[in-house]
């Protein structure tokens, strides 16, 4: 009979590596046979994009004020309702921009040695699912071992 040979299920990559006996991120190592209730779930949302948010919110209801007032001391008019456009299309942007470059991160959790952790953390949702599909197919490959 040969002898059994570890089988890499995710090679190293961004800090990463999976194999069918071990997870290793960001320099922790995890034993999969230690790992139980293997998941995932959003994380909270970047600071940096909540407060961009707030600051459009804020901006738009000073520019919804300073409108209603123009519009009350003056007639309605052209310019104000493409003042009003303008604004309201440039704070679409933003808060898209804002996403886009603040991604709420996707985090890979299980309980490890019975203590809920988080064992890896990305923004990019492409790279994040191959290192959990990795990591689901090494758990089961080392329950199948360990029978």
């Amino acid at each position: 009979m040969g002898a059994w040979r570890s089988r890499v299920f995710y090679p190293w990559k961004r800090g990463v590596r999976v194999t069918d006996t071990e997870f290793c991120a960001d320099g922790r190592r995890f034993a999969l046979g230690d790992l139980a209730n293997v998941g995932w779930r959003h994380g909270s949302v970047q600071s940096a994009r909540k407060a961009a948010v707030e600051i459009v919110v804020v901006e738009t209801v000073l520019v919804a004020t300073v409108l209603a007032g123009a519009m009350a001391v003056l007639q309605p008019s052209l310019v104000i309702g493409v003042v009003a456009v303008v604004y309201v299309i440039s704070a679409v942007v933003v808060c898209w921009l804002g996403a886009r470059r603040w991604p709420t991160p996707l985090l890979l959790c299980a309980d490890y040695r019975g203590a809920p952790t988080v064992l890896f953390a990305s923004s990019d949702p492409v790279e994040f699912g191959k290192v959990r599909r990795a990591l689901m197919r090494a758990v089961e490959r080392n329950r199948e071992l360990t029978r």
